[in-house]
């Protein structure tokens, strides 16, 4: 049953989103070390906990004091979980001693909030829909966004709770929460130099995730399924703007093909179980997305936020701003290079990057024409589509040979790599030299989506791609 949340639930939610960030930084700032990925954990626990406090609200006592009980409670239980499982050397801190304001609570306050935790009279199995298992923003239908729009009996696992290149363990995950929706997210993905390198890895893990979970949403009779595929399934030299049915009609690109055959067969089979079964699973293509929760390790990373990274520490080092640098490599470490290394190792390890004080060299020639969707926009047109579209409107009626019926989510709109650059460096405020290193590869040269199809079915972007890099990039900083 899906029970939404009120005006007044999603406005308390809003109005102290902030508490979440401000109590995980003061958890976070008493351990040595604390990865980038954990630290998202957290805010994914807390953000998770606040939800439900709106939800379970009965007036009988200041919302701000049981917000933070909540907060702290879920984020300091994840902690703890973290800590058996990576065995952290720094102590453990007593609830009392987390708490932000402590005098403002009580046992009483305590011993409320517990039992309203443990009623769950909203939430059945609500669990993190962890960001980074696999790629962030293949996960950008993340909790919030479905809660805003009144989806609250929500199911899901992290990465390290469901391995779903395990077959067994995705069999007893819909054994035991028989789940009527399922949207798949989940991939192994990275940029030009990870599908160039690990190639095995990414047909592999792709295909293995994409067989389990759909196997097993046809086992259990799931009523729709949404598959979240690429853009990079289009032919190399396929004519642009892209339509769905240029797919399979010349060779792909060949430093990302074991990806796109994996993300093929994903459709196909979508595709495949409609057509001899009659189930109702949608595939869609999404174009390079970008947003909150991004990527941003320099050899993994899409361009975009790679970009935003690689301006963001030129800038520190042109400006002599170490602590910023050393905040940023603390965060998100190089190659095991954090803020405690020596200035020598990190200017070391960020100039074999192309990072330096007074030039930032960006891969490739700066020419190929790039189309880029916000995430969150792209996380609302697969609900819109999980909401509006069922596979008989993705094809013509009375077509002899069905199929190419995926739905490609864009914005129809592109820009060069190099024009993509200048923008950021606008943003960015970064005064070096930006280069770039034509001895790299380009990738393919143009890729934009013909999203007629898309607007047919009644969805169209709202966030051009200059709203989309200040927001990026505010983002970026907030989490530094």
């Amino acid at each position: 049953m899906i029970i939404p949340m009120t005006d007044d639930e999603r406005r308390l939610t809003e109005e102290y989103l902030y508490l979440v960030p401000e109590m995980v930084k003061k958890l976070t700032s008493r351990c040595a070390y604390v990865s980038y990925d954990e630290q998202q954990d957290l805010l994914q626990a807390g953000n998770l906990a606040l939800c439900k406090a709106a939800m379970n609200y009965d007036n009988t006592r200041p919302f701000a004091v049981y917000a933070k009980v909540a907060i702290r409670n879920a984020i300091y239980s994840y902690w703890r979980k973290l800590q058996k499982e990576r065995k952290y050397t720094c102590s453990m801190y007593a609830s009392s001693e987390f708490d932000m304001e402590p005098l403002l609570v009580d046992q009483k306050t305590e011993l409320w909030q517990e039992q309203c935790m443990n009623q769950e009279p909203i939430y059945k199995h609500l669990q993190s829909l962890e960001a980074r298992s696999c790629n962030t923003l293949r996960k950008g239908i993340h909790a919030l966004l479905l809660q805003q729009k009144g989806y609250t009996n929500l199911v899901g696992r992290s990465h390290k709770e469901l391995d779903l290149l395990d077959g067994q363990a995705v069999k007893k995950f819909f054994d035991e929460e028989q789940p009527q929706y399922v949207i798949l997210a989940a991939a192994h993905v990275g940029g030009i130099m990870a599908n160039s390198l690990y190639r095995a890895d990414f047909i592999y893990q792709n295909l293995q995730i994409q067989q389990n979970v759909i196997g097993e949403s046809f086992r259990h009779d799931v009523k729709k399924l949404l598959f979240l595929g690429s853009t990079c399934i289009y032919p190399r030299d396929a004519v642009q703007p892209m339509k769905e049915d240029v797919l399979l009609t010349s060779p792909l690109e060949y430093t990302n093909e074991p990806y796109a055959i994996a993300k093929i067969a994903g459709l196909k089979m979508c595709e495949s179980f409609n057509l001899q079964y009659g189930t109702n699973y949608i595939a869609v293509m999404p174009t390079n997305l970008y947003g909150p929760n991004d990527n941003f390790h320099l050899e993994n990373s899409h361009v975009l936020p790679a970009m935003i990274r690689k301006i963001h520490l030129g800038k520190c080092l042109n400006e002599g701003n170490w602590d910023a640098v050393r905040k940023d490599m603390n965060l998100r470490p190089v190659e095991g290079i954090d803020g405690s290394h020596t200035d020598e190792e990190i200017l070391s390890i960020l100039k074999k990057y192309g990072i330096t004080g007074q030039e930032v060299t960006l891969w490739g020639t700066g020419k190929p024409l790039r189309e880029f969707l916000w995430s969150e926009e792209m996380a609302d047109a697969s609900v819109y589509i999980m909401e509006h579209v069922d596979f008989k409107d993705t094809y013509t009626p009375g077509s002899k040979d069905i199929r190419n019926c995926h739905i490609n989510i864009g914005t129809g709109k592109e820009i060069t790599i190099a024009q993509l650059a200048d923008k950021i460096v606008k943003e960015v405020g970064y005064q070096g030299k930006l280069t770039f290193d034509a001895t790299k590869p380009d990738g393919t040269m143009r890729k934009l989506t013909d999203v007629s199809k898309l607007h047919s079915l009644g969805w169209q972007h709202k966030i051009d791609i200059e709203e989309g890099v200040h927001r990026m990039y505010q983002w970026y900083l907030s989490k530094g």
